[in-house]
């Protein structure tokens, strides 16, 4: 349909670009130029050790395998490795407006949403970065699992059920930190689906008990396989209340940059520490947007469901669990900030509701937003032409940033 043929046009326009633009010398030598598995293509040896490594800290076959496929295609020309992550960000955006619109029966608001999560600023990082080839791979089978469900939902027989249970393995299998999508898929059972009530809802759960302890297992191998490397951090290092209030101010940062997505940094540096005047504002941003999902829950149940999306999403990478050295990343709000854009889309639908005079300036508006959000993306996405223009980049927009500096 046009929505689709729109999103596909407005996805190769802002990315294409891409195609064009090297390797960075910040985690592509780990998963391409210096991996011999990878570089000797798809070899039954290397089919093995793909399924059998937790190299960089993950377990993540289907990453590795979409990597041989990628040399075997295009060898070391890196404009393949980015069309292939360009393509799959397609992909990713398509399913998730299928999804939505199967799951709500809107697809203006659902192109939307889908407009948002392709176009926004804060999701360059995962498609021009090669090495976070896992954002975009496991964005791909999120949001089938998600039109999976919706087809289940419809009518919950076992080979339906098997799908979405596939699509979920298919997700681990590229990047661990879908553990979290059999909460979301509760969160759906309650709107737009509205399947929870006093009979039924044990069922529902029970549905999602197979995918959670899938979850655990591969959660649990990610947090070995990042302490064999030597990303986890220690208690010693950063304290459960460092930890804690670190969360807090990431989870606002996210907010504040997806409002404006300016001085973007593929690093940014872990203070230790933060100020008062840091914390206090985020704080109570959260708080605040907790209690009016809360409130309005029976009114606009769609608050509360985007709202716990992005807080759950956003729950493995919230910094609670310490990897590396940067307080938050941009790629993290991949998945997690589709909650929000919900929130957004239906929020201002409800607004006009009854009020012709306001659809045609929110219609308006919303055209305008995603135009801006592309013309800015296709700026962020000049930043990544190079492993120098990225860190000059990073380096002009941040402090006390040792790692960009090196």
């Amino acid at each position: 349909n046009m929505i689709g043929l729109g999103l596909t046009l407005a996805v190769l326009a802002v990315f294409g670009p891409l195609a064009f633009f090297d390797f960075v010398y910040f985690d592509d030598h780990v998963y391409v130029m210096e991996k011999e598995q990878v570089l000797s293509g798809l070899t039954p040896a290397a089919l093995r050790w793909a399924f059998a490594a937790t190299d960089a800290g993950f377990w993540h076959p289907l990453t590795w395998i979409s990597l041989m496929i990628d040399h075997e295609l295009w060898g070391l020309n890196p404009g393949g490795y980015h069309l292939t992550n360009v393509l799959l960000h397609l992909a990713a955006t398509l399913l998730l407006f299928a999804a939505l619109e199967r799951l709500t029966g809107s697809a203006g608001k659902s192109g939307l949403v889908a407009a948002f999560f392709a176009l926004h600023p804060l999701h360059v990082e995962s498609v021009a970065w090669i090495a976070e080839r896992k954002d975009v791979l496991s964005g791909v089978f999120w949001m089938l699992s998600l039109l999976c469900y919706a087809r289940y939902a419809e009518r919950p027989v076992p080979f339906r059920y098997a799908l979405v249970l596939l699509s979920f393995i298919l997700g681990l299998m590229a990047k661990s930190m879908v553990v979290t999508l059999p909460v979301i898929l509760l969160l759906l059972d309650v709107w737009p689906l509205r399947r929870l009530s006093k009979q039924t809802w044990r069922i529902a759960v029970g549905e999602k008990v197979p995918l959670l302890v899938l979850g655990a297992v591969v959660g649990m191998v990610t947090i070995w396989a990042e302490q064999d490397v030597g990303a986890l951090k220690t208690f010693a290092e950063y304290s459960f209340s460092a930890r804690l209030v670190n969360a807090v101010v990431a989870y606002g940062a996210y907010l504040g940059k997806m409002l404006w997505p300016f001085k973007l940094a593929v690093h940014y540096p872990h203070p230790g520490t933060w100020p008062p005047g840091i914390v206090a504002p985020a704080l109570s941003v959260l708080g605040g947007i907790t209690f009016l999902a809360v409130k309005e829950f029976a009114a606009r149940p769609y608050l509360l469901t985007g709202w716990l999306w992005y807080i759950i999403g956003l729950l493995p990478v919230s910094g609670l669990i310490q990897i590396g050295s940067h307080a938050y990343a941009d790629r993290y709000t991949y998945l997690p900030l589709v909650g929000i854009f919900i929130m957004v889309v239906w929020g201002a639908a409800a607004w006009t509701e009854g009020r012709p005079g306001r659809q045609f300036p929110a219609a308006v508006l919303g055209v305008i937003v995603t135009v801006v959000l592309a013309l800015i993306s296709v700026q962020q996405a000049r930043h990544w032409q190079n492993a120098e223009t990225l860190f000059r980049r990073t380096v002009s927009v941040t402090a006390n940033n040792h790692l960009a500096h090196n």
